[in-house]
């Protein structure tokens, strides 16, 4: 059942190119979520997302988000972008790291799927999706290699430029301040 109580057509009632479209989609989105999994559980990837728990861990303990001995790995962000990173410090590292690969992953999706509706592709725009993610896959790669926030703003994005939209002044305002930080 979709939300608005309408129930989703039978794979069989597309035509065979808006069924190739679902499978193109499908398998990349299969594709994307075994690759966040993969580097998440790697204890060598996730080097961002460290940065990012250690300001966390910094702003609940007090203690200065900014240092000169984190070399070249400093958090540059402003303050609230830390503690928008202390959920994860109840889980281990690598689970921390995972988790936000798959969130990364799904932000991604959600926003290619809004975008594409955005610019009219309709079911087809599913495959120029798949395509576009496939035509982007190393820095896609590196997003996930490193557990960047770079899919994070891009959701925020997508979310503020719907609020905007459908005139929903308080989701564009939740959404947009974050893409600072």
């Amino acid at each position: 059942m979709i939300p608005d109580g309408s129930t989703a057509p039978a794979l069989s009632s597309f035509s065979p190119a808006e069924r190739r479209a679902r499978w193109i989609a499908a398998l990349t989105a299969l594709a994307l979520v075994a690759l966040a999994i993969a580097l998440g559980a790697n204890p060598r990837r996730g080097i961002d997302l460290r940065v990012y728990l250690t300001a966390a861990s910094r702003f609940l303990d007090g203690s200065p988000l900014y240092r000169a001995s984190d070399g070249a790995m400093p958090f540059k962000y402003a303050p609230p972008g830390a503690w928008l990173f202390i959920p994860l410090l109840a889980l281990p590292a690598r689970g921390a790291t995972v988790l936000w690969n798959l969130l990364s992953v799904a932000t991604l999706l959600a926003s290619a799927r809004w975008w594409s509706r955005r610019l009219g592709l309709g079911e087809k725009g599913a495959a120029c999706v798949g395509l576009t993610v496939l035509a982007l896959a190393h820095p896609i790669f590196f997003e996930l290699h490193y557990a960047q926030v770079d899919l994070a703003m891009l959701g925020l994005f997508t979310a503020a430029t719907d609020g905007l939209e459908r005139r929903r002044p308080v989701q564009a305002g939740i959404a947009s301040p974050w893409r600072l930080c």
